[in-house]
């Protein structure tokens, strides 16, 4: 045994895009793909409802399977992408370098606004979800958020991810993980999350 504090289900933060209604392939090359991206008002109109319990049920299963062979003493972290790096992946289609198609649907705040609403709904549900199934607490991965300016992160992103961890389940820890976020580390501290 490798002796740890604890243990982690990293599920791809793509997958719960299926269910909000995109199409995802991981390519050899270049990784995930989302063929379908978010780029216009109109794509807030074929967003789904996300039901993680049915709609990620293989998420639920394998943290099941995961807990029972795992020690009782040692915590199970689930994971899922934060709102903003998300909703990057899902614009841009895949990585990119410059964000044009992110920063282009960022200058319409109500697109926005309805966009994040949308993917903080389904994340609390995905999340909670995770709790259920037996995850002892929590991580959000924001791995793209390290490209804003601090009050872009504040006006932008902020209010979305305390909103997030505000409507997760009471009492279970959560670790926010983002990069080249030093900049918003006034801002993170005040999110609610139990590790930064």
């Amino acid at each position: 045994t490798l002796g740890v504090d604890a243990a982690i289900l990293f599920a791809d933060i793509l997958l719960i895009s299926e269910p909000l209604g995109f199409q995802l392939s991981f390519e050899e090359s270049e990784g995930p793909v989302i063929h379908n991206p978010f780029r216009s008002p109109a794509d807030l109109k074929r967003l789904d409802k996300v039901e993680a319990d049915f709609d990620l049920s293989y998420v639920m299963k394998a943290i099941h399977l995961i807990r029972s062979s795992l020690k009782p003493h040692i915590p199970l972290i689930g994971f899922a992408g934060a709102p903003f790096t998300l909703a990057s992946y899902l614009i841009e289609g895949h990585g990119s370098q410059d964000y044009r198609h992110t920063r282009s649907v960022l200058s319409d705040i109500k697109v926005w606004d309805g966009l994040m609403k949308h993917l903080v709904e389904a994340t609390i549900s995905y999340l909670n979800a995770q709790v259920a199934a037996g995850a002892q607490a929590l991580q959000l991965f924001d791995s793209w958020v390290g490209i804003l300016a601090p009050e872009e992160f504040q006006r932008l992103v902020l209010p979305y991810l305390k909103l997030l961890i505000s409507r997760l389940t009471p009492g279970v820890p959560v670790i926010y993980f983002g990069t080249q976020t030093a900049p918003l580390y006034p801002w993170l501290k005040d999110m609610g999350a139990t590790v930064i």
